[in-house]
């Protein structure tokens, strides 16, 4: 497991919590889907088996889609490892993967960062 990618906002806000952290060695763009949730997965459990407690989930953009996807697997763990999960911090989490949703018409204009086209 890595620590947190240098310079991202995921970083900051570990340094500023004073607190451990960790995260996937994401294998990406060489290792398509589902490498990234295997990977994300591996790296919660092995928090998990090395007695973490009091765990906060976080990512951003597709990092954040990431974590949501973690969570949502949380109906596979047993009830003491789902108790581990304290809360999930999420920054513009990439969850329309169909670029078909209002607000991909509604903010097309105004939105700085994504073009439809760019989904």
């Amino acid at each position: 497991m890595a620590a947190t990618r240098p310079g991202s906002s995921t970083s900051a806000k570990v340094r500023s919590a004073a607190c451990p952290a960790g995260g996937p060695n994401l294998k990406a763009p060489e290792h398509s889907f589902p490498a990234a949730g295997l990977d994300a997965s591996a790296a919660l459990g092995g928090l998990i088996a090395d007695g973490a407690r009091d765990v906060a989930i976080t990512g951003d953009s597709a990092g954040g889609n990431l974590a949501l996807a973690l969570l949502s697997s949380a109906t596979a763990w047993t009830p003491a490892n789902r108790k581990r999960i304290v809360g999930a911090v999420v920054q513009s989490p990439v969850t329309d993967l169909t670029p078909s949703g209002a607000s991909w018409a509604d903010r097309a204009q105004v939105d700085p960062f994504f073009l439809k086209d760019q989904a």
